[in-house]
């Protein structure tokens, strides 16, 4: 019974060996077949003839399948190494020089500003002037018979004074202050002379008339025709002390 099913399942019997050259050469050498497992003919003759009875195998058999070939496992990958980090080298000096020694740093001085202290104006001592004779030019015009010059002056420092007229046939007059009848101003001419009494009268000519020891103030002199004709023009004298007014 085991040889009609395995004469059913593997078919007829082999064919004699050929040569081996010529087969190699011309058809390709097939894959080896598995082993026959008589379990499983077993199985399948009795089915085959419990079930269906006068059933037959056909006759071609079955062409056997080529068992895959056996999968080679690829090997696993080894997992790359972590990267370990390198320290970096510390550069090294060829050499060590020697250092310097160093001065130590200068101090700058720091200017401190001086405050300037404003010159305070001092006032000037201006000496006092010290009183003077003055000996006036007094410029007297042309006088008809009976007229006058008259001058007013004023004598600063107690002293005498001292009057010179070189005209022939005049007559000198000295007042206290300027009598009234003269007319405005220092000087001027006037008609006849005035009618309060004067404190000193002389003559005219080479004379001189000096009045000492008058006191400060203002004084008037006046210089009059008493003659018989017309006199001048020429210049007079006046001579008083002064603090510097003298013309």
């Amino acid at each position: 019974m085991l040889l009609v099913v395995a004469y059913l399942t593997l078919g007829p019997g082999a064919e004699p060996a050929r040569p081996a050259v010529a087969l190699a050469a011309a058809v390709p050498i097939p894959s080896p077949r598995p082993p026959i497992k008589l379990a499983a003919v077993q199985a399948t003759a009795d089915a085959v003839f419990t079930l269906t009875p006068g059933a037959l195998v056909p006759a071609t058999p079955l062409k056997p399948t080529a068992a895959p070939p056996p999968v080679s496992p690829t090997p696993a990958r080894p997992a790359p190494p972590q990267a370990t980090a390198t320290p970096s080298a510390t550069p090294t000096a060829a050499f060590s020089p020697t250092p310097e020694p160093t001065e130590p740093p200068t101090r700058t001085p720091t200017v401190t500003r001086t405050s300037t202290a404003t010159p305070t104006e001092t006032p000037t001592n201006t000496p006092t002037p010290l009183p003077s004779p003055c000996d006036a030019k007094v410029a007297v015009p042309r006088l008809g018979v009976g007229s006058g010059f008259f001058v007013t002056f004023t004598h600063e420092v107690t002293g005498e004074l001292a009057f010179n007229w070189p005209a022939e046939g005049g007559r000198i007059l000295v007042y206290q202050d300027k009598p009234p009848g003269l007319g405005d101003g220092q000087s001027g001419t006037t008609e006849g002379v005035p009618s309060v009494q004067a404190i000193a009268q002389g003559t005219g000519g080479g004379g001189t008339l000096n009045v000492p020891n008058r006191e400060p103030g203002p004084y008037t002199v006046e210089l009059f025709n008493a003659s018989a004709s017309p006199l001048g023009p020429g210049e007079a004298t006046v001579h008083y002390w002064t603090y510097g007014h003298c013309p």
